[in-house]
């Protein structure tokens, strides 16, 4: 015999205290609830799907650059233009990540990210069966698509499972990112070493296709017993309504109005051009210089480290610190900054190392940072819509940044020029902040005004009316008693329509 939940809602009318009706029904003990995984059980299983595919998207970025060098040797063409493939996957990752929220929403994050998967592992098996310059461009495009799938359902599956750890949830699949960005340079590298072009795109082809797994361990949250499913008509009309209002939460014309905000867009757009033309760039540039792309892909792989290092550092100082947030922000550009202007002055691969981890340190305290910078300004309300702005800044800095540092190292005669260039961006990031510091933030004017709503009906009787049209509803107990070990009273906001 199966278990069985009895239980009894009790609604009553306060003008009537005699009036009171029970509602009894039975509910097999075998229903799973979305409170029996929050914040335990499957809810880990989650994060470890979402961290799969986080890692390994964020692997395909940190590594693209290291195909640079065999492409320029193998096809005789220029930085410049096969730089523009990279230019191409990055702005194709920020712009999915920017629009696929309320995909994510219509078709699921368990769909999203194996597409995600099918996407990233499809681009480089497409460079296995014909690879060539042109065929280089459409591999970026894909894998960007499918990068940005995956890690906008990694951010987004976790949601519903957690409520008091979804920090340490966020935090682990951060972790994640890091991990990615440590193990993507020196295993392409050792690939493009063993296999060649053509061979380590497809044994990246096989890798990233194990992001379906990730996908695989987002399952979807149990529905409510309670609620009555909507017909298929009326849930696609639910979710085209969620989706024009997601689009619409980009464009908030109160933000447009702040002149913070612009402030923290153009330093967005600074700092992201360093991170896009130093993973384009540095493996290039160093093995011009008489070092190997082992020891290229040893410094990428320590500012992966560093940026990992880097995060953790911010959300200490933010933690301990709050009220000091754009001071350290503005200090962390002006390092990072620093440390890619000191790369055309290395001596030896030491140094390079150094100027790497120095870059990847304090850029991670950008990231972080910043992100933590809109919500000290605008609030937690406004969050989707600034970052639906930052991503799409992020986009155009994607597109824009390797193509002025090329026009900058081509219009001098100084051997990396173009990291001056860059560092010289990073720092005018920070530098672009310190009229906030002279601003006190009005979050007010900013905020929509919200009620907390409480326990009883917001539409009681009038204290002047003696005519009650609509009797309400009061809270009742919700009474569970289990018919086997155990009874227990809980009282819950459960309201019954007079």
């Amino acid at each position: 015999m199966d278990r069985v939940l009895s239980v009894k809602l009790t609604r009553s009318n306060p003008r009537d205290t005699d009036s009171q009706v029970e509602i009894e029904c039975l509910i097999p003990r075998s229903i799973k609830t979305a409170d029996d995984h929050v914040d335990k059980g499957w809810a880990w299983l989650i994060v470890l799907g979402c961290s799969i595919g986080h890692m390994l998207a964020i692997m395909m970025m940190s590594s693209f650059g290291l195909f640079f060098v065999p492409l320029i040797a193998e096809f005789d063409t220029n930085l410049d233009e096969i730089a523009m493939a990279g230019n191409i996957m990055y702005g194709a990752t920020y712009i999915t990540v920017t629009l696929a929220s309320p995909v994510c929403d219509m078709l699921g994050c368990r769909i999203i990210m194996y597409i995600g998967a099918v996407l990233l592992a499809g681009a480089f098996f497409i460079g296995y069966l014909l690879l060539n310059i042109y065929t280089f461009f459409a591999i970026g495009a894909i894998a960007g698509l499918g990068g940005g799938l995956s890690i906008a359902s990694s951010l987004m599956a976790f949601r519903g499972y957690f409520e008091k750890k979804r920090h340490i949830a966020l935090a682990l699949i951060f972790v994640a990112n890091g991990t990615g960005s440590v193990i993507g340079p020196p295993i392409t590298t050792f690939l493009l070493n063993e296999f060649g072009l053509r061979g380590t795109c497809m044994m990246l082809s096989g890798i990233y296709l194990h992001g379906a797994i990730g996908g695989a361990l987002l399952r979807p949250l149990p529905p409510n017993p309670f609620q009555k499913a909507p017909q298929q008509k009326e849930r696609t009309v639910r979710l085209l309504c969620a989706v024009v209002r997601a689009y619409g939460v980009y464009i908030d014309k109160a933000l447009l109005r702040s002149f913070l905000f612009y402030l923290c867009i153009i330093s967005s757009y600074l700092y992201v051009i360093g991170f896009v033309v130093t993973y384009s760039r540095l493996p290039d540039y160093m093995t011009t210089n008489t070092y190997s792309l082992e020891e290229a892909s040893t410094a990428l792989l320590l500012a992966g480290a560093a940026n990992t290092l880097g995060k953790m550092v911010g959300m200490l100082l933010v933690d301990k610190r709050p009220s000091f947030t754009r001071y350290f922000y503005i200090c962390a550009c002006v390092l990072s900054g620093g440390s890619l202007t000191s790369i055309p002055l290395c001596m030896n691969v030491f140094h390079f190392y150094a100027a790497s981890a120095g870059f990847g340190f304090f850029f991670g305290n950008i990231h972080y940072l910043g992100s933590m910078l809109f919500i000290e300004f605008f609030g937690p309300s406004k969050l989707s819509g600034c970052f639906g702005m930052l991503y799409l800044s992020y986009t155009v800095a994607s597109f824009t940044g390797n193509p002025l540092a090329g026009m900058v190292a081509d219009r001098t005669s100084f051997d990396g020029a173009e990291f001056f260039f860059i560092g010289s961006c990073i720092i005018a990031a920070g530098f672009v902040l310190i009229p906030s510091v002279f601003v006190t933030t009005n979050r007010s004017i900013l905020h929509t005004k919200t009620e907390t709503p409480t326990l009883e009906s917001p539409f009681g009787p009038s204290e002047i009316s003696d005519i009650d049209p609509m009797p309400y509803s009061r809270i009742g107990p919700l009474e569970i008693t289990e018919s086997i070990s155990y009874k227990a009273v809980l009282y819950g906001a459960i309201s019954l329509p007079a």
